[in-house]
């Protein structure tokens, strides 16, 4: 029966056990291919060779990888309710320090290949891990990004432009006098903040940001940037698809900010830093060499080392 298994697991299981138990090499099954008490009885037959399955989720399915039996038990249950005992307590304390993070998101994490990369976890944390946002079509997105193109050639006050520019994945916008055809980019300020937005990319909320551009003139605020046009799906997973860049604090402009953006937002998911309101946080605009920002990966470093802390060998 255990044969059988393994075939249906992978015609390659003997070759992938092999290779771990000889070369450290693991590898990913995925969960459809057995019933969920065939993988306990496939677990409980390698547990007597030190050997176990543990779960992870990844780009959203779940696949079973082999890993070193911590310890050795007579039935796979007791594995299976001391590790969610384990992924529970470390919920727990992980949302002690940064409640924003969804359980869904955290038990991706545990659940992932390497529980404790910190730029893996850096980037999980950018993302919704339970599904998509659904509150902005493609449609609406588009007129944003329509009514955003359409500022640049707007008559400001006080001589004032907005110049666009697209780079990467994003739409830059900033306040800039002179030439509205001369893409102004923002090169970044290391003593600067950054303000991160959980909303709905509309051309409302674009309205907004524009007059904010324009009423500050470049004092405070430099510019803001959401997704490209074609980079739609950046709208319908990231928690925080806009950000504001600024030069310095400015608590009577943060409050300003956060009161006019209430209307579009979604949730405090996500977000790191000081919280300013419902659905916006700021945080030093410092990143690491992996583009990161340096309270996300303060963040991704914590979770990193709870992990080691408290689940040990277990993940």
């Amino acid at each position: 029966m255990d044969n059988n298994l393994r075939k249906r697991a992978s015609q390659s299981f003997e070759k992938y056990l092999s290779n771990f138990l000889t070369k450290g090499e693991t590898v990913g099954l995925p969960d459809s291919r057995l019933t969920k008490e065939e993988w306990a009885q496939l677990n409980k037959s390698l547990i007597e060779i030190g050997v176990q399955l543990v779960p992870y989720m990844q780009n959203g399915s779940m696949y079973y990888w082999f890993t070193k039996a911590s310890r050795p038990m007579d039935k796979i249950s007791v594995f299976a309710n001391g590790r969610e005992k384990l992924e529970n307590k470390l919920i727990e304390i992980i949302q002690q320090n940064h409640p924003n993070l969804s359980t869904v998101t955290i038990l991706n994490i545990l659940r992932s290949e390497s529980p404790t990369d910190e730029d893996m976890i850096y980037r999980m944390l950018r993302y919704k891990q339970d599904g998509e946002y659904t509150d902005v079509s493609q449609k609406e997105f588009e007129e944003a990004f329509d009514y955003a193109l359409a500022s640049c050639s707007k008559q400001w006050p006080q001589g004032r432009h907005i110049n666009m520019h697209e780079m990467q994945n994003w739409t830059w916008c900033r306040s800039c006098g002179g030439n509205t055809e001369t893409p102004v980019i923002d090169s970044g300020n290391p003593n600067g903040f950054h303000i991160s937005l959980n909303v709905r990319v509309t051309k409302d909320l674009i309205k907004v940001l524009d007059d904010f551009l324009i009423k500050d003139g470049g004092r405070y605020i430099r510019s803001y940037k959401f997704p490209k046009t074609n980079f739609y799906d950046e709208i319908l997973s990231r928690h925080d698809p806009v950000t504001i860049y600024t030069n310095a604090r400015n608590p009577n402009l943060e409050k300003q900010i956060a009161t006019a953006i209430q209307p579009f937002v979604r949730s405090n998911d996500g977000l790191v830093g000081d919280m300013l309101g419902k659905g916006i946080s700021i945080s030093p605009e410092t990143s690491n060499a992996n583009g990161g920002n340096s309270v996300g990966t303060a963040v991704s470093k914590d979770i990193a080392s709870i992990i080691k802390e408290y689940g040990g060998n277990a993940f």
